[in-house]
């Protein structure tokens, strides 16, 4: 995976570990992560982007504070493991969106903030009328535009669902976008995340 400098130390992320930030993340488990060098525990900066829909930007009623929302819960959980760190999210969660929207926004959004970790989660919204080709495209630009920025973020691809009554939006999840979004991730050797997956195997 692509690392990234920060305040000394290097950030390395295996897909394994990925899936342990991401269970303490929903979950509430405290499961060690990503920094790991010499420097890691020393004070410097911690930026955290998440790029996605309204399951990243969690703009309910609900979570008016973003407490419940994904995206917050990592941030803090990073801030718990690295107190000597000031982590900083970078939320560009947008509703309704998909990467294709994704891919023009991600400089200006997420990547002229210098991020150390970039979570993309495009997979319900990519589902509905997208082609597998351009799916792929759009994710393949994101990465490649975050792996040429100055200081090369570890990223993270976050597979979510969402349930619908005659489970068609879940199918065209597992059947359409998340496929073709792991395609480029394993193209690329990059971290994922699969809450369908997860979903499935506790429910």
């Amino acid at each position: 995976l692509p690392g990234a400098d920060s305040g000394g130390g290097r950030i390395a992320a295996t897909p394994a570990r990925a899936v342990q930030v991401c269970a303490a993340l929903l979950l509430g488990h405290a499961l060690p992560f990503v920094l790991e060098s010499e420097g890691d525990h020393e004070a410097g900066e911690l930026v955290i982007g998440f790029l996605g829909g309204s399951i990243t930007v969690a703009d309910g009623d609900a979570n008016k504070q973003g407490f419940n929302r994904y995206a917050t819960r990592v941030t803090n959980w990073f801030q718990e493991q690295y107190p000597n760190k000031n982590v900083t999210q970078v939320n560009a969660g947008m509703s309704g969106t998909p990467s294709s929207m994704g891919k023009y926004r991600l400089y200006q959004n997420i990547g002229q903030y210098a991020p150390d970790v970039v979570f993309i989660e495009f997979a319900v919204n990519d589902a509905g009328g997208y082609s597998e080709v351009a799916i792929r495209e759009n994710i393949e630009s994101m990465i490649r535009q975050l792996q040429a920025l100055p200081k090369q973020p570890v990223i993270v691809m976050l597979y979510s669902y969402q349930e619908d009554e005659a489970g068609i939006e879940a199918a065209m999840v597992r059947d359409r976008s998340m496929p073709a979004q792991r395609t480029i991730a394993k193209h690329y050797n990059i971290a994922e995340v699969c809450f369908f997956d997860y979903m499935n195997e506790k429910v």
